[in-house]
């Protein structure tokens, strides 16, 4: 099944009911119903997850995650994790936008079916 590979600090994507999203080496990441409502699994987890437009689930396991909007669409933004390099990362890319230079994301990588 062909995958999709993303490199960004945050990616809002938008999911509707009939198109679950797989997604792979999440762990540490966080994911936040942007729009609607989003049913998360996790694979061998017993417990499942519903959030409500603006809430989010940290990532801990390294399971692959299952997301599906509950109702007819929903907006799910998954953030990149927070790590020590990622804060020095964001305080020099803070410092680059204070003298006008452009900013280049946080890689995060996250694999989805079609």
């Amino acid at each position: 099944m062909p995958a999709l590979q993303l490199h960004t600090s945050t990616a809002h994507l938008p999911l509707t009911s009939r198109q679950p999203l797989r997604l792979t080496g999440a762990a540490g990441s966080r994911l936040r119903a942007v729009t609607g409502v989003l049913w998360v699994t996790i694979d061998q987890d017993p417990v499942d997850h519903v959030l409500l437009a603006g809430d989010s689930l940290e990532v801990e396991s390294s399971r692959d995650v299952l997301v599906t909007a509950l109702g007819r669409r929903a907006t799910l933004a998954v953030c990149a994790p927070a790590t020590p390099a990622t804060a020095a990362t964001t305080t020099w890319r803070q410092a680059l936008a204070w003298v006008g230079w452009p900013a280049v994301p946080a890689p995060v990588t996250l694999a989805a079916p079609d």
